[in-house]
């Protein structure tokens, strides 16, 4: 990766140095590449495969599906009541139970039951995985100018 691209894509803004703080922008960029590179070795660890991803964005395209999906991200960590998504969305219950199923087999989502109570909740990770998935790859074909 050239100098351009670092300044470019820090995540703090960094200033062209003058001659005499050059050894402290040197040091700037030097810990922004550590923390660059020990944040990949973390993505690395939720890499997924080519046929995972290929599952849940295939599943997360219909549009039913991802409706539901959506809903339940909105929800949030605690998930949701999968009466309350039948409720809201107005999908019929054996059509829902469908395409949850779909969902968890591409490990999107999980499941939990509370009393008679069965609540979704959306595997955050799992997401995040197929987002790195295919943030990974962008823009290393570009060459700096």
């Amino acid at each position: 990766m050239c100098i351009a691209s670092v300044l470019r894509f820090s995540p703090t803004p960094m200033r062209a140095a003058p001659l005499d703080s050059a050894r402290n922008f040197a040091l700037s960029v030097r810990n922004w590449l550590i923390l660059v590179i020990s944040k990949s070795d973390v993505l690395r660890e939720h890499t997924m495969n080519i046929e995972s991803v290929a599952k849940a964005l295939k599943e997360l395209g219909h549009p039913t599906r991802l409706t539901i999906f959506k809903r339940l991200v909105k929800a949030g960590h605690n998930g949701i009541a999968v009466g309350v998504v039948q409720e809201e969305l107005g999908i019929p219950g054996s059509t829902l139970s469908h395409h949850l199923s779909s969902l968890m087999s591409a490990g999107l989502i999980t499941q939990r039951r509370e009393g008679r109570v069965l609540y979704c909740t959306p595997e955050y990770d799992q997401l995040e995985g197929v987002l790195a998935f295919l943030r990974d790859e962008c823009c290393r074909d570009e060459t700096c100018n």
